[in-house]
């Protein structure tokens, strides 16, 4: 049996496995089935926030989900030759997904070495409304809003 690390925050390993969160940023780290890996790495970024003072990291990358999550997408539909782009609502799973795609995705992004650094400091900027990630977000809902003239159209 494996003895357990006291300089982490959290109580266990299976803190993981028990968060469905938390269970959908590993299964968004991961990488050619190897879960080991993306705990390792989501590990190792927690206790890089919890060294920038945040007393309770998974209460931080939390918060930053909640905050960064998009509320509107663009659906792209053929009407005769004309591709309409209509904004629609999205569901609370699928915005949350989006936030942790787009999160990693902002890490992937910052060119550094180290992927742990760079999703720590992802989600800081997040919580100070900066970085690659919220571009992401911003450029989706500027799409969505300069297409609010094409919700008139029938879809259905």
């Amino acid at each position: 049996m494996k003895k357990l690390n006291t300089n982490n925050f959290y109580p266990a390993k299976n803190y993981f496995h028990d968060n469905t969160t938390l269970k959908l940023f590993l299964n968004e780290l991961m990488k050619k089935g190897k879960k080991n890996n993306a705990e390792k790495l989501l590990e190792n970024s927690l206790n890089i926030l919890k060294k920038h003072e945040f007393k309770n990291p998974i209460r931080v990358l939390f918060k930053a989900i909640e905050t960064f999550k998009p509320f509107v997408y663009s659906k792209q539909i053929r009407r005769g030759r004309y591709t309409l782009n209509i904004p629609a609502g999205l569901k609370e799973k699928k915005q949350q997904t989006s936030a942790i795609k787009w999160i990693i995705d902002g890490a992937k992004k910052r060119g550094k070495k180290n992927f742990s650094q760079n999703l720590a400091e992802e989600i800081i900027d997040i919580l100070n409304n900066k970085g690659f990630a919220i571009k992401f977000r911003d450029e989706s809902f500027n799409l969505a809003n300069t297409n609010k003239a094409n919700l008139r159209t029938k879809v259905f």
